[in-house]
């Protein structure tokens, strides 16, 4: 068992193996960490062969880095995977595109703690996805939330919603040039707003 936690932490790694797990790692997902992990604890034999269910698409086609998300590092972690990265961008999109609109009305109705949940979830997802500049922006306001009172609260929150939609619109555009099996331009922050 292989315990996946938020935090690096010396002490973190130590509570997961007192109470018996094998090994540690943290998000966000380093996937040569990972295997390196899985191939100390999986020894030969003790599985079987497993396809993988997909062809492995060519990335070519890909840019490097859209507006606010940096590809080449996200298709690292999901291992070229264009599947995947094409859920990955419809679940993000669904579950986060109006983040910001929601912890606003959270903060107007006083549901401070919810508010520190959704900013807490999107911080670490935005990670994941390599989202980095809204991944910043995300843990400063999820850290600000956990503070009783923030004078930067409002300025985050503006900042927050700046590189959320960025992404979000990165997201669009990327989808739909795709879906239209055409090459996918690579268009800057000011260009895709057009």
């Amino acid at each position: 068992i292989i315990a996946l936690t938020a935090r690096a932490m010396a002490e973190e790694k130590d509570k997961c193996l007192a109470v018996g797990m094998n090994d540690h790692t943290a998000k966000p997902i380093d996937l040569p960490h990972l295997f390196g992990l899985l191939c100390r604890w999986i020894k030969p034999g003790m599985h079987d062969q497993v396809e993988s269910g997909h062809e492995q698409e060519a990335v070519k086609s890909l840019p490097a880095m859209l507006p606010g998300i940096e590809l080449a590092d996200l298709l690292e972690k999901i291992g070229g995977n264009q599947k995947l990265l094409y859920n990955l961008f419809e679940m993000f999109c669904q579950e986060y595109a109006d983040t910001a609109i929601q912890i606003r009305a959270l903060l107007d109705q006083g549901d401070r703690d919810s508010a520190k949940q959704l900013a807490h979830k999107i911080n670490g997802t935005s990670a994941n996805l390599s989202a980095m500049a809204l991944h910043n922006v995300a843990s400063r306001l999820d850290e600000a939330l956990r503070q009783e009172h923030s004078d930067d609260l409002p300025a985050l929150l503006d900042q927050f919603e700046l590189q959320l939609k960025e992404v979000v619109l990165s997201i669009a555009t990327f989808t739909a040039d795709m879906n239209q099996n055409t090459p996918v331009s690579r268009h800057s922050p000011d260009s895709a707003k057009t």
